[in-house]
């Protein structure tokens, strides 16, 4: 990450201004404002008397457990391919630079807003980047960009390759996403003006994580796709009728797309499958998100609440693969424990991949 690629992403949250590199680790406007960039890569922009919290470190343990077992792969390998049919549309719009100053855009640019671990930006941007380069190579006749796209690419290297920014209103979170993608990171409430800059993201990740449609449609260029993630009300249902999460209620995917007035559905994939999980697994899973914050009170829930603008909210998480045509494809247990043992329990997971494009105004 260097100043200026960070800088490129945000306004000012005070004055709405571009930002701008001024001096080591400052970004500030022309109006004065100034704001410190955390040596690890971000910076803070949340407003004055922020009441929302983010999720705190246990949290994330928990998360990144579960998620890097693999359990949730299926998941992001559905947001990946839809990621790359985002950028591929034809009917997409040329990406156009931020000012005069800087060059057109090469290659898409990637906000994941409610990034938490990282896991699904990392999951899209290693797509993304061999997409681009089998472009670049298609496009020249060089077989060099090919190449690289099927090396080993470590975070760093994806972020060169597709300027990204994870944004979180959890300080940790945004400081792990850093660590497994190489993007940039931005602390920020989603619930209040975003300071990001207009049209500044080809794509916009919204995985299990609140939204806000007016920003969003400020945010991502025309031509730009959002990706979200919703839960079916069958999601994790074993665990809700325990009382272990909270509940989903119907069709929260026919929701998002009423609410996302400025976008217009291209896809929209059913991932189910089965996990049979352990007792150390479920409990990853129903650490992970926000009931997490209220132990004691009778529920939990996974990931981060799944909620709109209006107030709305669906939490849920899961994890499923299914192919473009929307069919349902399971995750093989084979490498996960066993059914019949008296500590384990299958688990059905079942989300929705929605892949919108932003209309021209």
């Amino acid at each position: 990450m260097t100043l200026s690629l960070l800088a490129e992403w945000l306004r000012c949250p005070t004055c709405f201004r571009d930002l701008r590199p001024f001096g080591d680790l400052i970004l500030g406007c022309d109006n004065g404002h100034r704001f410190d960039v955390n040596r690890r890569g971000y910076v803070s922009l949340l407003p004055p008397r922020s009441r929302h919290r983010g999720d705190n470190a246990d949290m994330l343990d928990a998360r990144e457990r579960f998620l890097e077992a693999g359990w949730y792969a299926p998941i992001s390998d559905a947001l990946a391919e839809s990621g790359a049919e985002a950028v591929s549309d034809a009917e997409a719009a040329p990406r156009r630079p931020f000012s005069s100053c800087t060059p057109p855009q090469p290659v898409p640019r990637v906000l994941d807003m409610g990034c938490g671990t990282g896991y699904y930006l990392r999951a899209v941007l290693d797509r993304l980047r061999g997409v681009t380069a089998a472009h670049e190579s298609a496009s020249h006749g060089s077989a060099t960009h090919q190449t690289a796209a099927h090396e080993p690419a470590d975070g760093t290297a994806e972020a060169r390759a597709l300027p990204a920014l994870g944004c979180d209103l959890s300080p940790a979170a945004v400081s792990r996403t850093i660590r497994v993608t190489g993007a940039s990171g931005l602390v920020a409430d989603v619930w209040h003006p975003l300071p990001l800059r207009t049209g500044a993201a080809d794509v916009l990740l919204n995985v299990f994580a609140p939204r806000n449609a007016d920003e969003f449609a400020r945010v991502v260029r025309p031509g730009g796709a959002l990706l979200s993630v919703v839960p079916t009300s069958s999601h994790l249902l074993q665990l809700r009728a325990d009382g272990a999460m909270l509940d989903v209620p119907e069709g929260k995917a026919g929701q998002l797309e009423a609410h996302m007035k400025a976008f217009r559905l291209l896809s929209r994939t059913l991932v189910e499958f089965d996990m049979t999980l352990e007792a150390s697994d479920v409990a990853a899973l129903t650490g992970m998100g926000p009931s997490a914050h209220h132990r004691g009170s009778g529920a939990t829930d996974l990931h981060a609440a799944d909620s709109d603008a209006s107030g709305q909210h669906a939490d849920g998480s899961a994890a499923s693969e299914s192919d473009a045509s929307g069919s349902t494809a399971s995750k093989s247990n084979a490498s996960g424990p066993g059914v019949g043992d008296h500590c384990r329990i299958v688990v059905t997971a079942s989300v929705e991949v929605l892949r919108l494009q932003r209309m021209s105004a």
